[in-house]
């Protein structure tokens, strides 16, 4: 959820250890989430919507550029920056 507009974005985010000295397995996904996530997603989006009254922002509009502004958490150069990173944490994993 952000903190500057009553809007939200829902993702998933997977970490498999597979041993010590091994690499690790992880991804991060937005909507569509895969099909064990559905179930999840929805009742997430009911939720928040129903507890804050917030908008589910669709990902064409959480990955728009913004092209002449570097969020002050960003580790991206000028014209890199998208929706998502202005209004969320860049904490999503």
């Amino acid at each position: 959820m952000s903190q500057l507009a009553p809007v939200y974005a829902l993702y998933a985010s997977h970490m498999e250890e597979k041993g010590p000295g091994l690499p690790r397995d992880h991804w991060l996904r937005f909507p569509p989430l895969p099909p064990e996530f559905q179930a999840h997603e929805t009742r997430l989006a009911a939720l928040i919507e129903s507890t804050f009254g917030f908008t589910r922002l669709p990902n064409d509009v959480l990955f728009t550029p913004v092209p002449d502004l570097v969020p002050q958490t960003a580790t991206f150069g000028l014209g890199k920056a998208q929706l998502i990173d202005c209004l969320f944490t860049p904490y999503r994993w």
